[in-house]
């Protein structure tokens, strides 16, 4: 007895301790709640205030914000709801397990445009190093009880799966820091050697008896309808495409960073199949790789957006007001078609500069460039990605982005149009096409 009690009072600490006001504030409720459950002491008036911050982070429709910091990413899968579904598992307070249990199914059927028909799933936010994390709500949704099981277990296993067939383990068959290969360079300041082992969560499901129900079902196949998507509460405009999805946003809005940031939350587009590229530095574009970015040179510093002053969120796109810099201020208009999407950029600028507004980044070895009147393809096996300027005047190229920019390819290019912009007003049109020519099954 004396040592179970040297132990409680050692997790009891935690509750000496002002915590991040986040998900972390989970930590603290579930420490409590063993203890409790436990028969030990423990702190009530703590686990009631914990509750009542994370009551405080929902903001409906099945969705959480992840504390104070406004985000509507990964954190809310596999946080905020992971741990409510956790607690509603591990204990028997059946009024929050109903609760938990009901914003979860609406949740879900928005979570599910963020995934692909081959599993993978939207390449958004940040700790992306922790994979297949992704599908970790799925998982304890599952152990949960909810109510779509067959569903649910195809998410689960296709993720995994896609994950099982990338560059992920390092020579010792360790999980590595980075996404589709290692890759220190897109990590956060909190990572550390450990951290892509925060993907067992999606093992949760691990929790069922060798004999539950579940384990006999069948997965049932990919049924998410393509088309447009708008999911208010995450500021998001979902094209998904079948072997792809891609999600539309206005940026971040006073986040600080913990790295990359702002390639993480703060370009046009973010897409499954074509993963985001994070800069190695600001010097010039190739260091940059603004890939679905309108990129401003200026006195040999590259300038992006940071952020919208204001937006709107619409039926078909994204209208954003936003500013790279003191100098200038631009309107972007972002309307989505079939398999592609229009910008229409109306730059106000008190300097002369030289801006690259670009696509979607693609592996360059091997890959084919075709230079076509006012666009530029680059093929790559199945991949295609494109970038047509369609008013305004500007200039067909690619940028040769840094080695290990990319989360996908470690070498990579980005198809881009190439603006002059003069004082006073310039607007400019520019589409952007990035697609599998292979339909997986």
């Amino acid at each position: 007895m004396e040592e179970k009690e040297s132990v409680a009072a050692y997790l009891r600490t935690i509750n000496e301790h002002e915590l991040p006001k986040c998900n972390w504030f989970f930590f603290r409720i579930l420490v409590n709640t063993a203890l409790k459950t436990l028969g030990m002491d423990y702190s009530s008036a703590m686990l009631e205030s914990d509750f009542d911050f994370i009551e405080s982070c929902y903001i409906g429709d099945g969705w959480y914000k992840d504390g104070i910091s406004e985000r509507r990413d990964y954190y809310t899968s596999f946080a905020m709801h992971f741990y409510s579904l956790l607690y509603s598992v591990l204990t028997d307070d059946e009024n929050y397990r109903e609760k938990a249990l009901e914003r979860a199914e609406i949740f879900a059927r928005d979570f599910a445009y963020w995934f692909t028909n081959s599993g993978e799933a939207l390449c958004f936010g940040r700790s992306l190093t922790y994979r297949f994390a992704q599908s970790a709500f799925w998982s304890i949704y599952i152990v949960a009880g909810g109510k779509k099981q067959a569903e649910a277990k195809g998410y689960l296993g296709r993720n995994i799966r896609s994950w099982m067939e990338k560059d992920i383990f390092d020579n010792s068959h360790i999980l590595s820091v980075g996404y589709e290969y290692p890759d220190y360079q897109m990590a956060e300041n909190y990572n550390a050697p450990g951290s892509p082992y925060w993907a067992l969560k999606s093992f949760a499901v691990l929790m069922l008896g060798k004999n539950d129900d579940f384990w006999n079902k069948h997965e049932k196949p990919f049924s998410v309808v393509k088309g447009i998507r708008v999911i208010e509460k995450a500021r998001m405009v979902i094209q998904h495409l079948g072997n792809d999805t891609i999600a539309f946003v206005p940026g971040m809005l006073g986040m600080v960073s913990l790295g990359h940031f702002t390639e993480k939350y703060d370009k046009f587009a973010y897409s499954a199949i074509f993963p985001f590229s994070v800069s190695h530095s600001a010097e010039n574009v190739m260091e940059n790789a603004p890939d679905s970015m309108l990129a401003f040179v200026i006195d040999d510093t590259v300038f992006v957006r940071k952020g919208s002053i204001e937006y709107e969120i619409t039926a078909n796109g994204i209208r954003s007001l936003w500013s790279p810099h003191p100098s200038i201020k631009v309107n972007t208009e972002i309307v989505i078609k079939n398999d592609s999407h229009i910008r229409i950029h109306e730059i106000t600028s008190e300097i002369e500069c030289v801006a690259y507004d670009s696509g979607f980044s693609i592996g360059r070895e091997g890959c084919d460039v075709q230079l076509m009147d006012n666009m530029l393809e680059i093929t790559n096996g199945d991949f295609i990605s494109s970038a047509t300027l369609v008013e305004g005047e500007g200039e067909c190229t690619f940028i040769e982005s840094a080695p290990n920019s990319s989360l996908r390819w470690r070498n990579a290019l980005i198809p881009s149009i190439r603006i002059r912009i003069g004082k006073g007003m310039t607007r400019i049109i520019t589409e952007f096409r990035a697609v599998m020519r292979k339909v997986n099954a």
